[in-house]
C-alpha cells in the first residue's frame, strides 16, 4: 500500500510535522544557545583587543589621592614625555595609567577623626585586592606607591635601582630600590605631578614569568622608562 508522500524537509514526530529547523532547535535548543553565547563573548573580546590603543607601557599608583579624568589625563600627558622611544613601533610613544585609590588603616582613621570625608572601606577594600592582583599580572613593572604601600612590599621583588640606571642615581635612594618623588625633575616641572604627594616612591618590580614583563625586550624597556623617570634636579639619565 502506497503512502501518501510527505513534503520534502518534514518530518513526522508523534504525529506532528515539523521542519528541519524545528526539529533542530528541539533537540538542540540548549547547545545552540550556549556556542551562540561563546561566540559573542569572543567576538566582544576580539573587537575590545583591536579598538584598544596600544601602549608602550603602564605606570601605576596605588594610594591615598584621588585623580579626575580629566586630571588623570594630565598625569599621562606629563609622563608620556619622558617615554624613552616608540617600543611596539606603530609610530607614536604613548603610555597608560592604572590608578589605585588606597588608604591605609591609619589614613582612614586619621580622615575619619578630623571629619573631612568618611571613606567606603568596603570600596578601599577591593581597590586593594584589585591592585594586589595586578600586580601578580606582570602587566606593568613601574610603579608609584603611598610609603606604606612601597614599605609593605618584599624587597625580594623590586629590582635595584643600580640594576636599571646605574650606580649614580642608586646612590641618591635611601634603600637602593625606591625614589621619592618629590626628589625628581618631573615633580619640579610638572604641576600635575604635584598633585600626588611628595612621598609617593617610583620603584620597579622584577620582572615574572608571565605577563609583559616577562618578555626580555620589553622588560628591558621598562628599565629605560624607569631610569628616565627618577633623576633628581641637575642630574643626567646614566
Amino acid at each position: 500500500m502506497n503512502e501518501e508522500k510527505k513534503p520534502e524537509g518534514k518530518i513526522v514526530l508523534q504525529g506532528k510535522t515539523f521542519s528541519w529547523l524545528e526539529n533542530f532547535w528541539y533537540h538542540y535548543k540548549w547547545v545552540t544557545i550556549g556556542v551562540a553565547f561563546a561566540v559573542i563573548v569572543l567576538l566582544v573580546c576580539i573587537l575590545q583587543t583591536c579598538s584598544k590603543e596600544k601602549q608602550d607601557t603602564i605606570v601605576v599608583y596605588a594610594g591615598p589621592t584621588y585623580l579626575s579624568t580629566s586630571q588623570t589625563e594630565q598625569l599621562t600627558l606629563a609622563l608620556q614625555t619622558v617615554v624613552p622611544r616608540d617600543f611596539d613601533g606603530d609610530g607614536e610613544k604613548n603610555l597608560a595609567m592604572s590608578l589605585y585609590e588606597i588608604y591605609s588603616e591609619e589614613q582612614i582613621r586619621a580622615i575619619h577623626s578630623a571629619g573631612e570625608k568618611r571613606i567606603d572601606t568596603s570600596r578601599n577594600s577591593d581597590q586593594y585586592q584589585l591592585y594586589t592582583t595586578y600586580q601578580q599580572t606582570g602587566e606593568s613593572s613601574i610603579y608609584l606607591l603611598d610609603p606604606w604601600l612601597y614599605q609593605s612590599m618584599d624587597k625580594n621583588y623590586l629590582c635595584p635601582i643600580a640594576e636599571a640606571a646605574g650606580e649614580g642615581i642608586a646612590a641618591k635612594s635611601a634603600d637602593g630600590y625606591g625614589v621619592r618623588l618629590g626628589d625628581t625633575e618631573l615633580y619640579e616641572e610638572y604641576a600635575v605631578l604635584r598633585l600626588l604627594p611628595e612621598d609617593t616612591v617610583i620603584c620597579l618590580m622584577r620582572p615574572l614569568v608571565w605577563g609583559a614583563s616577562s618578555d626580555e625586550d620589553a622588560y628591558a624597556f621598562e628599565q629605560e622608562m624607569f631610569a628616565a623617570m627618577i633623576p633628581s634636579r641637575g642630574e643626567g639619565n646614566s
